[in-house]
């Protein structure tokens, strides 16, 4: 059975709220500060035993999310744009941690030992360390639509219809990708060797990136291969072929050499 009642720690002021759990969809205010309270939640379903389900919660809507191991790291966006953070989650012991940042986050990546995330104000907070965020040097103009780590120490980050290329070390922009004219780009993915990058746009073209042989990234091939908007892109883990999908309801395999 879910409980009657949550406690909800206010993450402006710290004050413990007991709110009835029928009241969770009105948007409840803290009882000291009356700001809003954070009401999405993880449910662990362990009713059976007698155990109770476990409530976990977080602030914002979530925009991207990733695995690493027994994590789930995952960046939200608030409604009214307060600012939010980046949350791990331990699938084992459903404990979640929050890593505060100045504002919301639309983008993610995630790597064995790095985690970086898009501000909604177009700067980019390298969060490897769960501590504290830092913010690179470079910021964007617009917000990031995707992340992707590449090889080098790089970073790529698409926004509107560009792809730039940062320097995590200085946190410079090194390269800039454009896309074609009045595409915006909408998501992108890397290999795992980090030397071949694929961003899709709104208008089904799908452009691959390669640095298989020299150290910039240049344009190996485009071509419109969905009908629609491209709304995912994915490497197979232990190939260079990739898939897309499109919201004209494809999904393609291909291989980066076409093969």
């Amino acid at each position: 059975m879910s409980p009657d009642h949550l406690i909800l720690a206010c993450r402006h002021c710290g004050t413990k709220n007991n709110v009835p759990a029928k009241r969770l969809q009105n948007r409840p205010v803290c009882g000291n500060c009356h700001l809003p309270l954070q009401t999405e939640a993880f449910v662990s379903s362990t009713s059976s035993g007698g155990k109770r389900d476990k409530y976990l919660t977080y602030r914002g809507n979530i925009q991207a999310i990733s695995g690493r191991k027994a994590e789930l790291i995952f960046v939200t966006l608030h409604p009214e744009k307060h600012p939010t953070g980046l949350y791990r989650l331990n699938t084992e012991s459903h404990t979640l941690k929050w890593q505060p940042l100045p504002c919301g986050a639309a983008a993610l990546a995630v790597s064995p030992k790095a985690v970086y995330a898009g501000g909604i104000n177009g700067a980019i907070f390298d969060c490897s360390n769960e501590k504290d965020a830092t913010q690179l040097a470079h910021q964007f103009e617009t917000t990031p639509i995707a992340l992707a780590l590449l090889s080098e120490a790089r970073l790529a980050v698409m926004v509107e219809d560009t792809i730039g290329i940062l320097d995590v070390k200085t946190g410079e922009l090194q390269q800039t990708l454009p896309l074609p004219e009045n595409e915006p780009g909408t998501c992108m993915a890397a290999d795992r060797t980090g030397r071949f990058l694929v961003a899709g746009t709104s208008r089904g073209t799908v452009m691959l990136f390669e640095a298989e042989t020299q150290t910039a990234f240049q344009l190996s091939d485009a071509a419109r291969l969905h009908g629609g908007a491209v709304t995912a892109l994915l490497f197979e883990p232990d190939d260079t072929r990739f898939l897309s999908a499109g919201n004209d309801a494809k999904l393609l395999s291909t291989h980066v050499r076409g093969a």
